[in-house]
Formats: C-alpha cells, structure tokens, sequence
C-alpha cells in the first residue's frame, strides 16, 4: 500500500522548471513560445502569460500611471516569471531585448491585435491588423551592436559610442528620476 501512495504523490508532485523545459523539448502540447534574443543570440523559452498576471499587471499600471519605475520593474518582474530557464535575468539584457520580449508574449497571449478607427468625417469604421509577427521577425535580424563614430572640427575632437541601454540601467534611471520628482513636489508643497 505504501508503494502506491508514494506513486500517487510522485504523480500529483509539481514539475520543476527544468522537467518543464525538458517536457517541452520533447514536442508534449504546450504552450511555450521560444523567443529569439538577440543581445544572447539565442532562443528562450516562455510559457503563457496568466489571465490573473495579466489582472496584476493591468492593475499596477493603472495604480502607478505616474511612476515608470514601479511599471516597469513589474513587466520586467513579469518576464522573469514567464522564462522557463530559471537562471534567466531580464535585467541582464539590453532594452531592445526586454521591449521585445513584452510584443512577442503579449503575441504569443493574443493579444488583440486589431485596432478599430471610425472616420470622424464620414463614420465609416476601418480595422487595422497589427502584425506582430512580422514586426518580431524584422527586429530578430535588428544589429544590436555598438555604433562608434568620431568627429572634430578645429577646436575639439569628439568620439562617440551609442548602444542600447541595458534593462538594469533604464530601471535604475526610473527609480531615480521618480525619487527626484517626488522630492520636486513635496518641496512645492512647503
């Protein structure tokens, strides 16, 4: 009798993110969205985005419209959730990388991806689809590397490099501008 309580409870027994990973490598219907990143060159994968995640998030952007830093640490806490590898870190990756990350799993949770104008002059209403797919598949190709360029005149020699910021420096910028803002406005209010 022990053995086949121990076999329900195996049964019962949650899969870990690694056995998950494992499963879905071996094609089991899931729903599981590999998405290519280019600062990695690599795919990831990421499960579906949940209709109560969805809720929260929906809910502290609603909550925070005035602070960027506590809405976007929430989407990049949301895709470190979807991320079936476990030791995947948004805050790792460039910008470009996370703003892409949140089209394909807003794509891959069907998002509705239809946008509906009515004609202010002669009411027809028109349907525009929005094609994620082929906007992913543009920004799959997209060159993330450095940009350097050097210019001078008679008086000054200058170079330049621009690259994409990564998501732990845009964060970080939220928090401080936010900090800075509030400080603004409680000495407005003295």
């Amino acid at each position: 009798m022990s053995d086949t309580t121990n076999e329900v409870q195996d049964i019962k027994k949650p899969m870990s993110k690694n056995e998950l990973i494992e499963a879905f490598n071996k094609d089991f219907s899931t729903s599981v969205t590999k998405i290519y990143i280019n600062s990695l060159d690599e795919e990831k994968a990421f499960r579906e985005i949940t209709v109560k995640e969805q809720k929260t998030l929906t809910r502290i952007m609603a909550a925070n419209e005035r602070r960027k830093d506590v809405i976007y640490d929430a989407q990049c806490a949301l895709i470190n959730e979807a991320a079936l590898d476990k030791d995947f870190d948004v805050c790792k990756l460039s910008e470009f990388d996370r703003l892409k990350l949140m089209i394909a799993l807003y794509q891959a949770n069907m998002f509705q991806n239809d946008v509906k104008f009515t004609c202010e002059e002669c009411g027809a209403e028109n349907v525009y689809r929005l094609d994620f797919d082929n906007v992913l598949r543009k920004l799959d190709n997209y060159d993330l590397s450095e940009k350097k360029f050097h210019y001078e005149n008679k008086n000054f020699k200058y170079d330049f490099v621009i690259a994409y910021p990564s998501v732990k420096t845009v964060s970080e910028f939220h928090a401080s501008y936010c900090r800075a803002h509030s400080v603004k406005q409680a000495r407005r209010q003295m």
